[in-house]
């Protein structure tokens, strides 16, 4: 698992996670721990979980926090790449409405996501 410091920031953090993954890709999986780092870097997180989704979707580890994290810290995008992935072990559950519905940015599209 690995901190935001590892992750980097900014600019940075594609860079780095796009060499993690070149270099180390089957070990890197999408942990809940992982998504959490992502969320908290408010200038490249969005496109680091892209790049996770894109190149290691298939193993995602989806948790019922994964999937609240990305409802409340996240665009549509990334909610739309967990579905595209992981549709099915992926549960829609209170918290996960109520975490969509506290996303003041985007929530009426993840909601809408997930609604669908």
């Amino acid at each position: 698992m690995w901190s935001r410091q590892q992750l980097g920031t900014g600019a940075v953090a594609k860079g780095v996670m796009a060499l993690l993954l070149d270099q180390r890709s089957a070990e890197v999986k999408i942990t809940e721990e992982v998504v959490k780092a992502a969320a908290r870097n408010a200038d490249s997180g969005k496109d680091v979980m892209a790049l996770l989704f894109d190149q290691r979707g298939d193993s995602t580890i989806v948790t019922p926090r994964l999937v609240e994290t990305l409802a409340e810290s996240f665009d549509a995008f990334a909610m739309k790449k967990l579905l595209t992935y992981c549709g099915d072990e992926v549960k829609i559950t209170e918290k996960v409405v109520k975490a969509a519905a506290g996303n003041e940015y985007s929530g009426k599209e993840v909601m809408a996501l997930l609604l669908d």
